[in-house]
Parts: structure tokens; C-alpha cells; sequence
């Protein structure tokens, strides 16, 4: 069973506030270097870039997984579509 799913990013606080509207739940915050997403079935973890690089260094580059792919179930899909439409950057799209 899955439990964690963590992205190394580059402005964890902006993609928190994205994913919070996305999602509709409210980000829990450790200090300025991770911010987690709790749902009923695992957490989205956010761990900012320049962390990852000071505790292990060279093992993870924010935004160049090209690979990767999140889905989530949401009421009002379209709308939610339309309001991350202007946050496109923030997601690499």
C-alpha cells in the first residue's frame, strides 16, 4: 500500500497553496523546507529543492522529472482545470 508520494520542488509554498485548492485540504507546514497534503488514502509530500541538496546532495533536480504523473479524485474536475489553468508554470505544463 502506498503511503507517501514526495516531489522535491523548487517553491514548495506555491505548489502547497496550488494543491490546496486543487485538492480542497489544507497543507500542514514543517518549517519552510516541506509541506504535506494528507488525503484519505496517502499524503502528497513537498520537499524544497535546495533541502534535498543539503541533506543529500546531487540526488534529486526540482522540476526535471519528466516522468512522473499525479491523479486525484475531485468534484468539479473542469472547474479545477480552469483554476490551475493560470498556475501552469508551477506544474510544467
Amino acid at each position: 500500500m502506498l503511503l507517501n508520494t514526495c516531489l522535491i520542488a523548487n517553491d514548495i509554498q506555491k505548489l502547497g497553496t496550488l494543491y490546496e485548492r486543487m485538492l480542497g485540504i489544507p497543507a500542514q507546514k514543517s518549517g519552510d523546507d516541506c509541506v504535506e497534503l494528507r488525503t484519505t488514502a496517502e499524503a502528497l509530500a513537498l520537499f524544497s529543492a535546495a533541502a534535498q541538496e543539503k541533506y543529500i546532495p546531487g540526488s534529486a533536480t526540482a522540476g526535471q522529472n519528466h516522468s512522473a504523473t499525479l491523479e486525484f479524485r475531485v468534484a468539479n474536475v473542469e472547474g479545477r482545470v480552469r483554476e490551475a489553468a493560470p498556475h501552469r508554470e508551477i506544474l510544467g505544463g
